[in-house]
């Protein structure tokens, strides 16, 4: 198949451009990727509950905003200009760290931390202490995910979620392993279990007892667009063959940067590669390769290793 040649952009000239390529109906890029922070929020030395909002701030200007999830760990994808001071905050409360934005930069294992003299058990609602730092897991709930009747991609999120006020929390993460197969541990209460493919729901949940401990097994399939032609991170990086460095793009439907990074494990967005929707790719060397069937070259000229493809 004849493929679609990727682009190698000048870092001043990128954003510009964008706007202007046709057939990127699937992905509108109207600004460079984004500079993404993981990790943990933390105030008063305890990890906040999930759904606390975590902020970056480019002076007065919000420029990006994330919640935290289990154990106070978040990614946050903040887009400005190089070289702003980024300041951050935990719910209202101003963080104690800093940092300068960098184009498509990756900060693994980033740590926000504040103090709250008034509330000493800031964020951790009755009981969460307790429940997040001493009892381990007490259900766990293994079996295989499929979307449409597929299995769903290894490195896939499975989520399990229950209400809390009439909120959804999560309250259980892992990934699909081979042929879709996972292993979900979950902490929660006596009530409704729902689950996630992605961010697909499933057709099935399961009812929890909050007495005992025990093991589950359970089918989970979800119904989307047709799967032909996936890509996967995993595929990403051996097709690449150790030049593989980072990948972009846009969910215009979410409006929301999604990206895929070997080195941060779990806290990747980035699934699955759709066909016909635009990534940036960075490489770190130049090197042709063939992306679900399509001849790319992909460029690495005076430093500059950013590629946009089309799947």
């Amino acid at each position: 198949m004849n493929g679609r040649k990727s682009i190698a952009w000048p870092l001043l000239a990128m954003a510009v451009l964008l706007v202007v390529l046709p057939g990127l109906a699937q992905a509108q890029f109207t600004e460079p990727p984004p500079h993404v922070f993981i990790g943990t929020a933390r105030v008063n030395g305890f990890p906040v509950a999930a759904g606390v909002p975590i902020t970056a701030w480019v002076g007065a200007r919000q420029a990006a905003e994330t919640t935290a999830g289990g154990g106070g760990q978040f990614s946050l994808l903040v887009s400005a200009e190089s070289g702003d001071s980024l300041s951050f905050r935990i719910g209202e409360l101003a963080a104690e760290q800093s940092a300068s934005w960098q184009l498509g930069a990756r900060d693994h294992g980033f740590i926000l931390t504040a103090s709250n003299a008034a509330d000493p058990c800031f964020a951790l609602p009755s009981g969460a202490r307790d429940l997040a730092e001493v009892e381990p897991p007490y259900h766990e709930i293994t079996g295989k995910a499929t979307v449409n009747g597929w299995p769903a991609p290894p490195g896939t999120p499975i989520t399990a979620w229950q209400d809390f006020d009439d909120q959804p929390r999560q309250i259980g993460y892992t990934l699909a392993g081979a042929e879709g197969s996972f292993a979900l541990q979950i902490i929660g209460i006596a009530d409704l279990i729902t689950f996630r493919i992605g961010k697909m729901g499933t057709r099935e949940n399961l009812f929890s007892g909050r007495s005992g401990r025990g093991t589950f097994k359970i089918a989970l399939t979800a119904k989307d667009g047709p799967c032909t032609g996936y890509g996967s991170g995993t595929e990403m990086e051996e097709l690449l063959a150790g030049k593989f460095i980072r990948a972009f793009t846009f969910d215009n439907a979410a409006k929301e940067w999604l990206f895929y990074d070997p080195a941060v494990g779990d806290a990747n967005t980035l699934q699955t590669f759709i066909p016909g929707r635009a990534y940036f790719i960075l490489v770190s060397e130049s090197v042709g390769v063939s992306l679900n069937g399509n001849y790319q070259e992909l460029s690495h000229i005076a430093g500059n290793g950013w590629n946009l493809i089309v799947w």
